[in-house]
């Protein structure tokens, strides 16, 4: 099964007309839904998870089918969640890389800034006592 239909394939899988499912998009029943443009035509990709979440399918298909298509629903969405997380620890490692990069000198400013106090106030114990 296909991770997005157009509007046609949308109404024969749901049962509901093709003008019920564009007033579905319209009053953004299907939140993921976008148009796309090819060439000089625009059409609707609905995700399939929206027509499952919305409930448009538990009105018309058998359970089997039903069950079959959540599962195809939910394996697409896992899919994604695992392509997100792999993305994000790349980011993460790169976070960490740069974080190493940084690390000795902010370690030396420190260092140096420490060093600074240590000597102004031994100086001033020193003119003090002058």
């Amino acid at each position: 099964m296909k991770d997005y239909l157009n509007i046609n394939e949308a109404a024969k899988l749901t049962g509901l007309s093709i003008p019920t499912i564009r007033l579905k998009l319209e009053r953004g029943l299907l939140p993921n839904a976008s148009q796309v443009t090819q060439g000089q035509r625009k059409f609707w990709r609905i995700p399939l998870s929206d027509l499952i979440s919305a409930g448009l399918l538990d009105k018309v298909t058998p359970v089997e089918e039903k069950a079959a298509v959540r599962s195809d629903a939910l394996e697409i969405e896992i899919d994604r969640l695992r392509a997100e997380l792999e993305h994000t620890k790349e980011l993460l490692r790169r976070a960490d890389k740069e974080i190493e990069t940084y690390r000795p000198i902010v370690l030396n400013v420190l260092e140096t800034r420490a060093t600074q106090e240590k000597r102004r106030s031994l100086w001033q114990r020193l003119t003090d006592k002058g």
